[in-house]
């Protein structure tokens, strides 16, 4: 039961370390998760012809005017090697992708967070399941930005794999900011709604819909921004099968799977205070 005197208000006592969690938890984790995946999914697109297709639509609908940009003959920003279709069309969906990985667990622990009073949805099974979910929107996103690129006669075949592997760097990373965030979304909204209006600033802060300057404040800003560097990465393998920005977004993407863990931990302390 909930006091106000909890765990919470004792720092010490709130971050003392326990045990990460058993084999069970992890096996009871796995089949709950994806039972509710599969519950979300079809409760979703229940009175819809097509379903699960919506999810593509949009970024279809966007595809179709970034491929008239490209056969219109409209240049790319700067030195980027590559016509300004798809170096935007690029940009979009990796940073949709990202969008998703820190939204989806944030809203599936205020969504879900009456579940956590059953003993066999645990933190690690919300976790899972914004995994899954992320996982799927961002596979039918990534698929749609390969036809396109495919169509446009821009998409480089040996580089699918690695930019493929960079989105999933890209989740990992947004996938931490998102349990990082989950249980205080959680608890209170406001924290939610700063979130989304942070992400929103970050949004015109990454180079999506521009290149980056070569010199000046601008420049300093952008490169230190982590997002620059992962969709850098991202762009130039699937575009043009060859980029600069490996170990950068290698080190972002470790750093992230690692705290990923730590985060998963906290929401676990956190977890009496959310329900």
């Amino acid at each position: 039961m909930y006091k106000w005197n909890a765990n919470i208000t004792e720092p010490q006592r709130f971050l003392r370390r326990k045990r990460i969690g058993t084999f069970s938890e992890y096996k009871n984790a796995f089949y709950s998760g994806a039972v509710l995946f599969r519950s979300d999914l079809k409760a979703r697109y229940r009175h819809s012809f097509i379903g699960w297709v919506w999810v593509a639509v949009p970024l279809v609908l966007v595809g179709f005017i970034f491929l008239f940009l490209r056969f219109s003959g409209v240049a790319g920003p700067g030195e980027s090697g590559m016509t300004y279709a798809a170096y935007a069309f690029t940009g979009l969906t990796v940073w949709q992708i990202f969008y998703l990985s820190v939204k989806i667990p944030a809203d599936a622990f205020i969504q879900y967070k009456k579940l956590l009073l059953n003993t066999r949805f645990t933190v690690y099974t919300l976790t899972l399941f914004s995994f899954l979910k992320i996982l799927f929107e961002s596979a039918i996103r990534l698929i749609v930005l390969l036809v396109i690129l495919l169509v446009s006669g821009e998409l480089t075949l040996f580089g699918v794999f690695p930019g493929s592997f960079s989105l999933v760097c890209i989740m990992a990373f947004g996938l931490m900011i998102g349990i990082a965030t989950a249980g205080a979304s959680a608890l209170f909204v406001d924290l939610k709604l700063v979130m989304e209006s942070a992400l929103t600033v970050w949004f015109f802060f990454t180079p999506i819909f521009y290149s980056i300057p070569e010199s000046g404040k601008l420049s300093a800003l952008l490169n230190l921004n982590p997002m620059t560097h992962l969709i850098c990465f991202c762009r130039k393998m699937i575009v043009l099968g060859k980029t600069d920005c490996l170990m950068s977004s290698l080190s972002t993407s470790v750093i992230a799977v690692c705290l990923i863990p730590v985060w998963i931990s906290f929401l676990k302390r956190l977890k009496p205070h959310i329900i």
